[in-house]
């Protein structure tokens, strides 16, 4: 089925947006990025901790070493800083979903304590809360969440979609 229409006009759904990734990639390009890997889950939290350190680093450098002449410096570092921040609060919302990691066990442990923990996010209600905008549903939701051999149930409503 071949949709000519604007997505403006559409909306953005799911099934739509779907089917022309698999027709611009074609279904196999679309599997391998769906995969899920250990490898990338921790090269995304690795590099983004590498910066954070690096730019705290240079950061306080600056303001140790050239005074007011790392003024420059340290602007620079606290805007780099809140986009790895950022990051950071991005990798929770992909390890919420469980799309981090293959290991879930992995993904919940690491999501946890080098994502969500240190720009002040508790995973388990974010899990319950995060649900909701990223499926669109309306009505009743159950979220059963496992997260560190222990088993939540979440009973959320979520209102109706306009």
């Amino acid at each position: 089925m071949k949709d000519e229409r604007n997505l403006f006009e559409t909306g953005l759904e799911r099934q739509s947006a779907r089917e022309r990734l698999s027709e611009l990639l074609g279904n196999d390009v679309v599997k391998q990025l769906h995969r899920r890997s250990d490898y990338m889950g921790w090269y995304a939290v690795l590099t983004c901790w590498i910066a954070l350190i690096a730019l705290l680093l240079m950061t306080a450098s600056a303001v140790n070493l050239l005074g007011w002449v790392g003024l420059p410096f340290i602007v620079l570092g606290v805007l780099l800083i809140g986009g790895r921040i950022l990051a950071l609060a991005i990798l929770t919302h992909e390890g919420a979903h469980r799309t981090l990691f293959a290991n879930a066990q992995l993904n919940d442990t690491v999501t946890h304590w080098l994502c969500a923990a240190p720009v002040y996010l508790d995973l388990i209600k974010y899990c319950s809360g995060s649900m909701i905008p990223d499926t669109q549903i309306g009505g009743n939701l159950i979220i059963k969440e496992v997260f560190n051999d222990k088993k939540t149930t979440s009973i959320i409503h979520s209102g109706v979609q306009a």
